[in-house]
């Protein structure tokens, strides 16, 4: 019977810490919050965010693996950065001209820049002499 009134007890006392822990909070600018998942609808902007990430993931783990310096990642994730902003600069030049999206040149542009990148993680990870294969 002690033993039933004791876990009744700290149930009672760890259900409405939970019940707290669990509440939901709306954003205050109507943006997404960084758990939220963001719909994209354009598919090759959607491939350019999953490059990316997938950079992203790929310079994380040369780090850990001891294949990338700190400072060989400072400098593909600035360059990620980068492209980054070129996307956003874009994105605002061509709403103020009253186009959607991104123009076929901007998209060739932005992945040009991210196959260089993608060549220099490789390049970094391997050394210098190494050349990157497809």
């Amino acid at each position: 019977m002690r033993r039933l009134a004791s876990l009744a007890a700290s149930f009672l006392m760890i259900v409405p810490t939970g019940l707290a822990l669990a509440q939901v909070t709306t954003p205050a600018a109507g943006g997404p919050t960084p758990g939220e998942a963001v719909r994209i609808r354009n598919p090759q902007i959607k491939m350019i965010i999953d490059r990316i990430r997938l950079q992203e993931d790929r310079i994380a783990l040369g780090v850990k693996n001891l294949k990338l310096t700190v400072d060989e990642a400072a400098a593909l994730r600035a360059k990620l950065v980068a492209v980054r902003n070129e996307i956003q600069a874009d994105f605002k030049t061509n709403h103020a001209s009253g186009q959607r999206g991104l123009t076929e040149d901007q998209l060739k542009q932005i992945n040009t820049e991210l196959d260089a990148n993608s060549a220099a993680i490789h390049d970094d990870k391997q050394g210098s002499d190494a050349t990157p294969t497809k």
